[in-house]
């Protein structure tokens, strides 16, 4: 999905002088949008549904197929099989290959799940080999940092009410190329805010003071007042996590709330062992709308 790729490349950036947009923009609402979609959404979201389920039908006997006939390093006997993830390359977790695109499938056997690399060329499947976690670990990882961002634009243009439901069918249509992270993430918008966890709290305090001495935060005015506003100590709430119950790599990101008094703003989060990080373009409190302009979308 071209626009999951475009927003992974922005993040990846993100620890770049920040460039604010050369006409300001409002804070994007998705969720918003869809929580009411208008006819052309909803056909939209049809078409998507229907184009990957047929390709899953199509996939899915000749995977199994493959397997029955004996593949190098791959079990023969299986309970199922499913898509996890369509077009890895296109998701930024594989080189391109014109001459095929590569899916992700998941394989249930009794020992437990395996995963393969799915070699696709004309709709037919012409090769399997094992697929390295880390791989599809890097195809769910665009999903969950854009569903993020997506959650952390709508709490800066107003948090009085997170449309979790419109959330959940913008995941379904936006994140279908990767169909097995997507419980993972509609369980997140569904948990938010998540239960207090005090050992987060604890790491998101020592990250947002590492962000606020940062010398490129600084440099922004915007950002400069509200650290100066929140002061050292402000209040850390999660709002939004995802914690990564999929394939349980131990990454969890989010987006965080940090308050005092009536001041508040968000940023998104990650957390990986006992570090943790915070990233923001631009931090304007909430109904300061200036820090807009430095939020890209394509």
């Amino acid at each position: 999905m071209g626009l999951v790729l475009y927003l992974a490349t922005l993040l990846a950036a993100s620890t770049g002088p920040p460039t604010p947009s050369p006409t300001p923009q409002p804070y994007m609402r998705f969720c918003t949008g869809y929580a009411n979609p208008d006819p052309k959404i909803q056909s939209f979201a049809q078409q998507v549904d229907i184009s990957l389920n047929n390709e899953r039908a199509k996939l899915a006997p000749q995977i199994s197929r493959f397997l029955a006939a004996g593949q190098p390093g791959l079990p023969r006997s299986f309970l199922s099989v499913k898509i996890d993830a369509f077009d890895l390359a296109n998701l930024g977790a594989m080189k391109p290959d014109p001459a095929k695109k590569v899916d992700a499938a998941e394989i249930e056997t009794a020992e437990g799940t395996r995963y393969v690399a799915v070699s696709v060329s004309n709709d037919r499947v012409v090769a399997l080999q094992p697929l390295p976690i880390m791989t599809l670990a890097n195809a769910y990882g665009i999903s969950r940092q854009f569903a993020a961002y997506v959650v952390l634009n709508e709490l800066l243009a107003s948090d009085a009410a997170l449309p979790r439901q419109g959330c959940i069918r913008l995941f379904d249509v936006w994140f279908a190329d990767t169909p097995g992270v997507l419980p993972e993430l509609k369980s997140a918008i569904m948990r938010s805010p998540p239960q207090p966890n005090i050992t987060h709290e604890k790491l998101l305090m020592a990250a947002y003071r590492d962000f606020s001495r940062s010398k490129q935060n600084a440099s922004n005015p915007l950002t400069h007042a509200a650290l100066t506003l929140l002061g050292r100590s402000p209040t850390i709430t999660e709002v939004y996590t995802d914690a990564d119950t999929t394939l349980s790599m131990g990454l969890t990101i989010g987006v965080v709330r940090m308050s005092k008094g009536s001041a508040r703003t968000y940023a998104t989060f990650a957390i990986f062992g006992k570090r943790a990080s915070l990233s923001s373009p631009a931090l304007c409190v909430t109904g300061d709308l200036r820090c807009a302009q430095y939020y890209g979308w394509p």
